[in-house]
């Protein structure tokens, strides 16, 4: 198998789709598919990141890698292949990080971000991390072969300031969908992003919590 994929990559190209996470596989199968060969990698990776969103059952070193990559220090654009952030994931994974972790390893040293020199400021990582996606992704807006795939950003739990969450959306260009967990977050100057940079979009959600149970409040189009 060293010399890739023998059938036409069309056939392979199925093969990666039919064990794609959630077609009754987990996230594993296509991983070790994608490890067979380069052929088979360059086949199966964009199909695995496709569903990064599914923090929760992702390893740190694929959190690792998707982040890397951002940096140019990765075999792959793993950041260009993903197609909904969803930050609450984000946030349960960070917090679940210790310092010292494998994470904060080359290249990314500079994420282990402390609050008072002990514990880690969670929030700022998760910042940081959402930072080094969105810069790279806006760039490749401009090259039509390597094009962002974000097309869904759902906010999460730590405080988020408009104007931060209108600098994020300018640097998903394919945004689609903008779920919010809180309506402080929508501001004008939000609008205003998702109208200059964002020709796909299509919605924002806003989710109210009430004994811990989401509700929908509003789904609006955009003009």
């Amino acid at each position: 198998m060293q010399d890739g994929p023998r059938l036409p990559p069309e056939i392979w190209r199925v093969v990666a789709q039919a064990l794609k996470p959630g077609n009754r596989n987990n996230a594993q199968d296509l991983f070790l598919f994608a490890r067979v060969c380069m052929g088979f990698a360059t086949l199966a990776l964009p199909e695995l990141y496709s569903v990064h969103h599914m923090g929760f059952s992702f390893m740190p070193s694929r959190w690792h890698s998707v982040v890397a990559s951002t940096l140019g220090t990765t075999l792959f654009p793993y950041y260009l292949w993903i197609t909904e952030l969803d930050l609450s994931n984000l946030e349960y994974f960070v917090r679940k990080l210790r310092p010292g972790s494998p994470f904060f390893s080359r290249p990314l040293e500079k994420l282990e971000i402390r609050n008072w020199e002990v514990d880690l400021d969670c929030p700022a990582i998760v910042n940081e991390i959402v930072n080094l996606l969105t810069n790279p992704i806006r760039r490749a807006a401009d090259d039509e072969m390597r094009q962002g795939s974000l097309a869904v950003l759902k906010t999460g739990h730590f405080p988020l300031p408009p104007s931060r969450l209108a600098t994020w959306v300018s640097g998903f260009p394919r945004l689609v969908h903008l779920q919010a967990l809180n309506v402080a977050e929508l501001d004008g100057i939000v609008g205003s992003a998702i109208r200059a940079n964002c020709p796909a979009f299509t919605d924002v959600l806003i989710l109210l919590r009430h004994f811990e149970q989401p509700m929908w409040i509003a789904s609006t189009r955009s003009q």
